[in-house]
């Protein structure tokens, strides 16, 4: 059932740390949406900084974590956020 109330955070946010499975260091940084835009990931990292939706039909892997991927973008862990 899907629910019939939105919510979006106040302003943006970053955290910084060390990738649990890589070591590598990394960034995430949260922010608003405008009403509907759901969840979506944004690879900063790679050229055209492409986007992933959080939709189950993107999961690719569960074993160990949850991997999201559109093409050869992916996104790791993405169940921590």
């Amino acid at each position: 059932m899907a629910a019939d109330v939105q919510h979006t955070l106040a302003g943006s946010a970053t955290l910084e740390g060390t990738s649990l499975h890589t070591g590598e260091k990394v960034s995430l940084t949260l922010k608003p949406a405008p009403e509907g835009h759901g969840f979506k990931f944004r690879r900063t990292d790679l050229p055209d900084q492409p986007f992933i939706s959080a939709d189950v039909e993107k999961v690719q892997t569960v074993e160990r974590a949850t991997t999201l991927a559109e093409g050869s973008v992916k996104v790791h862990t993405v169940e921590h956020v």
